[in-house]
């Protein structure tokens, strides 16, 4: 196994945790403007994390080289030498080579947090509180920190958490579509040749940087509230009281909690289909397989058509809204007495 050069190593490193802090902010900004648009938030969210980050970047390209003709660093270098180049114009065509690739990782990143804390913001589990709050004189920004985010913090931390396994694999997608000599770039360029051993070391050091970024969101994660633990038992409230009217443990689990735990399976599966069919599009076009074979093709003639990868990406994006959709008919993200418009 050969010894990763700590050059790529740095480069991912610094677009992993770029593109993650740039997401994580910009969804919280976007949560808290959309509460009273919680539908519209959640659309918006899923269509940009549901789309095929390689057809964003691919058309980008196109539109930004073939109809601009303007340069993109780690597609067309400079001919000139490092050591010829003004101090101001290498300092931005370094930032310039990492603005394109950071952005393009950070746009699905934030539409799946959105499209996650937009229901933890806007679910209030107290209105007497709020009413409170509002009647001793808080501002609203006020409010929203000292109590609707706190109690929201656990949840959208669980999603915080996670988002880096998905910032590493976008970052293999982008690096690839860049040209970044990155880590992550290799992995697509071993799928092409079906090199095992080119894929585990960077797969292990992608891993290993999603696991940093959980053990960074874990540590800040200080915000406890209580009830989130009563709220989190009260299926089993309801399955002792079937039992004290008479009917047997196996009897009030299957009248009470069967039923739910199978919508919640259902939708489970309805959501994982929903990536799957984001996932597989955009994987599969790195080899030109069906079903990414129509966008591996577009993104062929990206240069002269811009716009044919967006044309391409659009029927996965709608399967994958379809199971999205479906997952939340089967089982809400919260019961209708609470909604998703704050209270």
């Amino acid at each position: 196994m050969s010894t990763l050069p700590l050059h790529a190593l740095s480069l991912t490193a610094g677009l992993f945790l770029g593109a993650l802090l740039l997401a994580t902010t910009s969804a919280l900004a976007l949560g808290i403007a959309f509460r009273n648009f919680a539908l519209l938030g959640l659309l918006l969210g899923r269509a940009l994390s549901f789309f095929p980050v390689n057809a964003l970047a691919w058309s980008f390209i196109g539109i930004w080289v073939g109809c601009y003709g303007w340069p993109i660093w780690s597609l067309m270098p400079l001919e000139a030498s490092k050591e010829s180049l003004p101090l101001a114009e290498h300092a931005a065509r370094h930032i310039w080579l990492r603005t394109p690739p950071l952005l393009l990782t950070a746009l699905p990143l934030a539409g799946h947090l959105l499209a996650c804390v937009l229901p933890a913001l806007s679910h209030l589990p107290w209105p007497h509180v709020e009413c409170g709050l509002r009647a001793r004189g808080l501002w609203q920004a006020a409010r929203f920190y000292r109590q609707r985010l706190p109690h929201a913090w656990p949840e959208i931390s669980v999603h915080f958490r996670s988002a880096g396994l998905l910032a590493a694999a976008l970052l293999i997608l982008v690096e690839d579509a860049f040209s970044i000599n990155g880590i992550a770039a290799p992995v697509a360029h071993a799928l092409r040749l079906h090199d095992v051993s080119t894929i585990l070391p960077n797969a292990a050091a992608l891993a290993s940087l999603a696991a940093l970024w959980w053990l960074l969101i874990w540590r800040t994660s200080a915000w406890r509230i209580p009830s989130v633990a009563r709220r989190a038992g009260q299926s089993s409230a309801v399955q002792d009281g079937a039992v004290i009217i008479g009917l047997s443990r196996f009897e009030a689990w299957r009248s009470h909690c069967l039923p739910v735990q199978l919508r919640h399976l259902l939708a489970w599966l309805a959501n994982t289909a929903a990536w799957g069919v984001t996932g597989l599009t955009a994987y599969t076009s790195l080899i030109g397989v069906w079903p990414g074979a129509a966008l591996a093709h577009t993104i062929g003639i990206a240069f002269s058509h811009p716009f044919a990868p967006l044309e391409a990406g659009l029927p996965p994006l709608l399967c994958a809204l379809s199971f999205w959709l479906l997952g939340r008919i089967i089982a809400p993200r919260y019961p209708k007495s609470h909604g998703l418009r704050p209270r």
